[in-house]
């Protein structure tokens, strides 16, 4: 053979093993999407054909998987898990990549006489396991042999780095939705435990306000009953035995008979409208019309106690949507506390303002004022200071004011007097509705 013959036959080899090593390489873009066990059978197969070898054998560890992975193939094809794994306990005394990458003569476990062995580590510390790959040639392997198994080792080897990492961020992923879940979890129990705890704190606040309105009404009937149970007992004894004077006085014991019956009649309203006061259904009312009306009828009342009442920005104050007998109701124990305030009279200005959103009504009385440490308290029900007063006047009056949406405010300074102010939200009318 001559040498132009030779350079030619060495051209050969060299492009065929440029061209292997292209192939190699691609094998990265062909394995993606591809799990641990087809990058092993596939790495064994491209192997087999293309060193024209007897067999391959890849022994992969368990890192991305839970067990030891083995792959076989030899030139019948890729072998079942039982054969590759025979396989395998053939070569084990070739497995420890320690030893050396130098071909090695051993019996030929998958025929007949003897093949030659290279043993090539998947990572630079065969991290992912093992190659082994058998020829019967004797020259087998040439260094472009050797270069070939190990370029494909290290191909593998990156995409079970690669395998394993991706295993591992989905594990840590994994264990923190469930730290997630379970910590949400325990957020909805402690948000529901702290929700029944508000329940029952709001329970057992209702039972003892019932509690205390029970006793309280008790208290508030029991007074005017018993004066009039002794009135009606003075007023048989006085038909029984009449005397000069009996008219007079029969005259005023049904006076005080009709007193207490009215503050049992306005007990009696005022805990009724505790109890209604939750259900309301509203309707648009035009304040100041209303209050205008509502004012005629206190005028008896307000000359009685030598008080003048006065009227002011009444006119056009807007509409706003109330329940109008429970808000009556509320304007009537506000003016009913001023009138209280003003024992030897004075004025009452009865003041109305409106604004984009809400209509106000303010009530300042001319009265000594309530002392700055009592003004936190004059809200709470069965609160008074009052000789004989219920304690359940203002308390009314803010919860009518939020049952309307709105709410009731005070300011006072002694000697000066009180102003309360009622807030309440404005009604559309039906042109700015139809404008919307």
């Amino acid at each position: 053979m001559g040498p132009r013959e030779i350079l030619s036959h060495g051209d050969q080899n060299l492009c065929r093993c440029v061209r292997d090593l292209v192939a190699l390489s691609a094998l990265p873009a062909v394995w993606v999407g591809y799990d641990t066990r087809r990058i092993a059978e596939s790495l064994a197969d491209v192997l087999l054909g293309m060193l024209r070898l007897d067999f391959t054998y890849v022994s992969v560890k368990p890192l991305v998987l839970d067990v030891h992975l083995e792959v076989a193939a030899t030139r019948e094809g890729l072998h079942s898990d039982r054969q590759a794994h025979l396989l395998g306990r053939a070569l084990a005394p070739w497995l420890d990549i320690q030893k050396g990458h130098a071909p090695v003569c051993i019996r030929n476990p998958v025929g007949t006489g003897t093949v030659r062995i290279v043993t090539t580590s998947l990572g630079l510390g065969a991290e992912h396991g093992v190659l082994i790959a058998g020829s019967r040639r004797v020259d087998f392997a040439t260094e472009a042999e050797s270069l070939l198994l190990t370029v494909a080792a290290n191909q593998a080897a990156l995409l079970f780095e690669r395998l394993r990492a991706e295993a591992a961020v989905q594990q840590a992923y994994a264990e923190l939705e469930e730290r997630v879940q379970e910590r949400t979890a325990a957020l909805h129990r402690e948000m529901a435990e702290r929700r029944r705890l508000e329940q029952e704190a709001q329970r057992a606040e209702y039972f003892a306000l019932l509690g205390r309105l029970a006793a309280g009404v008790s208290h508030e009937i029991r007074n005017p009953l018993g004066v009039i149970f002794l009135h009606a007992d003075l007023l048989e004894e006085e038909l029984r035995e009449p005397s000069p004077h009996s008219a007079g006085a029969v005259l005023v014991m049904l006076s005080e008979i009709k007193t207490h019956l009215t503050r049992l009649d306005d007990l009696v309203q005022d805990y009724l409208s505790l109890v209604c006061v939750a259900n309301i259904e509203r309707t648009p009312l035009d304040m100041g019309a209303a209050v205008q009306a509502w004012a005629n009828e206190w005028l008896g009342l307000t000359t009685a106690r030598g008080v003048m009442l006065q009227l002011e920005g009444l006119t056009d104050l807007g509409q706003a949507a109330v329940h109008e007998s429970m808000l009556h109701r509320a304007v009537f124990n506000l003016v009913q506390n001023a009138l209280d305030a003003m024992p030897q009279g004075g004025a009452l200005r009865l003041v109305g303002k409106r604004t984009a959103t809400h209509v106000q009504l303010q009530f300042r009385d001319t009265g000594g004022g309530i002392p700055a440490e009592n003004l936190p308290k004059i809200f709470e029900p069965l609160y008074t200071t009052k000789p004989g007063g219920t304690g359940l006047g203002l308390y009314i009056v803010q919860e009518i004011a939020a049952a309307h949406g709105g709410r009731v405010t005070v300011e006072s300074v002694r000697g000066q007097g009180t102003t309360f102010t009622l807030t309440l939200p404005r009604a559309a009318t039906s042109a700015s509705a139809s404008a919307l």
